[in-house]
């Protein structure tokens, strides 16, 4: 289990399949449905309850196996997938037609083991796409515009899934938070934009209680024309953090960046007071710094952040005289009209509880982004 965790693969709860299936559109016995990384098979089990069944066991799996498809690299995955999708068939029928399980186990030849990635021609012919893709990072297998260097498995997925289904074909897709809402991944949002339509985001949350990782699910319709936007705020109707602020990530990073150069007050998240005023005399670290330093006012946002905290924007106002080096654990927020009291009342924003509840639907990743914090809305919203 820890093995398969660490490789990013989270086996789809119940409650959470079936959610996802609740969102697959027009299903008959006429649909090709596939799971390009079925595991052991939770989300197709899930569909099942929208077939019916034949007269006899036999007859039921085949008219399943025509509309279920998937693929894992696992044997042992395919096997046990197979065998709880013949136990859900004979749970219907109080006598079987057939006990031999190699029998019917061949009348669902279409859930294999196999790499999508090297099957992208079957895709063609699905209807639907229902997926947990991996989570892990991975090096790309191919060049991508819109990526480089190591990326979130489930993008790659995605991106292939598009690229290769037909128009009007649906994907439901179980998703790492971070494809929503962190900055790396935007130009993959406006790929996925720009070839879909119908696009619906939804239920974003913890995977499940034992894994630390925040999902949401996404259903979309193939298409070329799109006009949604992922995360955004309408400019015209709120006023944002960033229309006073310049936000930027602290520059220091303490193990790469050499200690040479002048020496200057270091600010770091865990010298920064919560909810409080500092001024530079009284940060009592201090290091050399040849690079980017920042002279108050301004305010420290801590970036690590969870949508469990009581508070997502924890801040501590900098005031002072003299530049500070500050730690890239820590995001500034530095008032365009140089005034202290501007930074105060970003505080106060910050601890309003509209902050945190624009946060927890923004981005529940672990940490903040500098995109997600210039989208606050700043005097509480509309004005």
């Amino acid at each position: 289990m820890e093995e398969l965790r660490d490789n990013g693969v989270f086996f789809t709860g119940d409650i959470l399949s079936k959610n996802a299936v609740a969102l697959l559109k027009d299903i008959s016995i006429d649909s090709r449905i596939i799971d390009p990384a079925c595991g052991a098979g939770n989300l197709l089990i899930s569909v099942i309850p929208l077939f019916p069944e034949a007269d006899t066991l036999t007859n039921t799996l085949k008219l399943w196996g025509n509309i279920l498809y998937g693929y894992d690299l696992h044997h042992e995955f395919i096997k046990a997938a197979k065998l709880r999708i013949i136990l859900e068939a004979k749970n219907r029928f109080d006598q079987s037609d057939e006990t031999d399980i190699s029998i019917l186990e061949s009348y669902l030849n279409n859930i294999r083991v196999g790499n999508i990635f090297n099957h992208s021609v079957q895709l063609m012919d699905m209807t639907h796409i229902l997926i947990n893709p991996p989570f892990t990072k991975a090096s790309l297998p191919e060049k991508f515009n819109w990526a480089s260097g190591s990326i979130n498995s489930a993008a790659v997925f995605i991106n292939f899934c598009i690229k290769h289904i037909k128009n009007e074909t649906q994907i439901v897709a179980i998703l790492p938070e971070v494809l929503r809402s962190g900055s790396s991944y935007r130009k993959w949002r406006e790929l996925v934009a720009s070839n879909s339509k119908g696009i619906n985001i939804s239920q974003c949350e913890q995977f499940d209680t034992k894994t630390n990782v925040d999902i949401f699910l996404l259903s979309l319709i193939k298409n070329q024309e799109s006009g949604f936007a992922w995360n955004q705020i309408d400019s015209e109707k709120y006023s944002q953090v960033s229309d006073f602020f310049d936000i930027s990530v602290g520059p220091v990073v303490p193990h790469r960046d050499k200690l040479e150069g002048t020496e200057y007050p270091f600010l770091k998240a865990k010298n920064t007071p919560r909810w409080e005023s500092i001024d530079t005399e009284n940060i009592s670290e201090r290091r050399s710094y040849l690079g980017r330093t920042v002279l108050p006012p301004f305010v420290a946002l801590r970036r690590t952040s969870s949508p469990s905290d009581r508070d997502r924007a924890v801040g501590t106002v900098i005031t002072g005289d003299t530049p500070v080096a500050v730690e890239n654990h820590l995001i500034i927020a530095k008032p365009s009209s140089g005034d202290v009291s501007d930074c105060n009342k970003l505080l106060e924003v910050f601890k309003d509880k509209s902050t945190n509840d624009f946060l927890n639907e923004r981005i529940r990743c672990r940490h903040l982004t500098v995109s997600a914090v210039k989208e606050i809305p700043f005097d509480g919203g509309v004005l």
